[in-house]
């Protein structure tokens, strides 16, 4: 079983990483979340959300800043810096590097933490061709999380050894910017799919590829 603490999610300002900071914020064994959100001003339901919940705060972050992830990282660290952080959900960008440090700490005093990367079913090139991805978009899209899938790999090969677990989640289809209003899901019923399966994450699941049901995707 997984064990939830201080925990960064990347992307939070709307869709799913605005609900995964939700359901987050809700669960008792959590004690903090950092929400990473590009422009604050531009964000009025995640500041909304954080006068809410005591547990929240909210993270000047750019992804695509090194700038930006160099402030954010020292305001985590500032805050953390005995506890570590339990768990990174990349939910825009890739963290990892900057943030091993305070993941480390953390495996190291409650002998687990984690990286959770948000990927795509079209990021598996092993049913590429039985899906409809045919569009230009699409390609490039699964190409980008194909790419994430195997920096997953390596993150859970090269972290075997700090007791960082590091998998790859695909959400269900669902409603938000890329996915549309034409989609099944919540963005609320994603988040909690996706943390369930994350609540049960061992270390023989490092390096794998999950759906949100906790099914085993090929890469």
């Amino acid at each position: 079983m997984f064990i939830f603490g201080n925990i960064l999610v990347t992307g939070a300002s709307r869709g799913l990483g605005l609900a995964l900071v939700k359901t987050l914020a809700d669960m008792d064994q959590v004690e903090r979340v950092y929400a990473g959100c590009r422009r604050i001003e531009e964000a009025p339901d995640l500041v909304r959300l954080s006068k809410l919940h005591h547990k929240i705060k909210v993270v000047k972050l750019d992804v695509q800043n090194d700038l930006s992830i160099q402030l954010a990282v020292k305001e985590i660290e500032f805050e953390i810096h005995d506890e570590g952080l339990h768990l990174l959900v990349n939910n825009a960008g890739i963290l990892e590097m900057l943030m091993l440090p305070l993941l480390r700490t953390a495996a190291g005093k409650k002998k687990v933490a984690g990286v959770v990367n948000i990927s795509s079913s079209v990021g598996s090139t092993s049913t590429i061709r039985s899906q409809n991805v045919l569009s230009t978009g699409n390609i490039v899209y699964g190409m980008s999380k194909a790419a994430l899938n195997n920096f997953t790999t390596s993150l859970a090969s090269i972290e075997k050894k700090n007791r960082i677990i590091a998998v790859s989640i695909a959400p269900s289809w669902t409603k938000t910017k890329i996915g549309g209003h034409s989609a099944p899901s919540s963005p609320n019923e994603t988040a909690t799919a996706i943390l369930s399966v994350v609540s049960n994450l061992t270390f023989k699941d490092s390096g794998k590829f999950f759906d949100d049901t906790g099914i085993d995707l090929p890469y």
